[in-house]
């Protein structure tokens, strides 16, 4: 899954969606693992679907780790509200209860870190905020960078991005 460009789904590819939706099968088999139940996973793959593309569409979504593991998640998500929903009993091991109060942990610690990060981006100039997003946020190139924002060349953007980079991870900081 991790080989499907974030920027195809965004732009509706229909190639892209395809393989997407394929791929999400799998995962949400592995998501909603001791069922078997044909209709329930397909509830589940068409919840995740839809959760995911509203999820893409708003252009606050940054995806910070692989698709895989972004999608497993909110397949899991809608599955443990799915079984809830309908008062499904499925007994989960101790692990993986331990594993998702962990991961909710780690989720509310990124969200506060990506309010810090956000908030001081904001902080940073008009031209440090443009790099910075076209690079990490749009996953653009330095020589696309370079055009898009007038840079003489991929490497002056460049240049110009680790400087960016390195004012915001110092006002992080502190």
């Amino acid at each position: 899954m991790d080989n499907i460009s974030l920027v195809d789904l965004q732009n509706q590819d229909p190639r892209a969606w395809r393989e997407f939706m394929r791929q999400l099968r799998l995962i949400v088999c592995k998501a909603c693992s001791g069922i078997s139940d044909d209709f329930i996973i397909d509830e589940v793959v068409q919840e995740t679907s839809i959760a995911f593309t509203i999820k893409i569409q708003t252009n606050s979504f940054d995806l910070t780790s692989k698709l895989s593991t972004f999608m497993y998640s909110v397949a899991r998500n809608q599955f443990l509200k799915l079984i809830k929903k309908k008062g499904i009993d499925v007994e989960l091991p101790p692990e993986e209860i331990e594993a998702i109060e962990e991961s909710q942990d780690e989720l509310i610690e990124k969200e506060k870190l990506f309010e810090l990060i956000e908030n001081h981006l904001a902080d940073l100039g008009e031209k440090c905020r443009d790099i910075l997003t076209a690079y990490y946020h749009l996953r653009k190139r330095m020589t696309e960078i370079a055009e898009d924002l007038g840079y003489a060349n991929a490497e002056t953007a460049k240049n110009m991005k680790a400087r960016c980079f390195k004012t915001l991870k110092q006002n992080c900081l502190g």
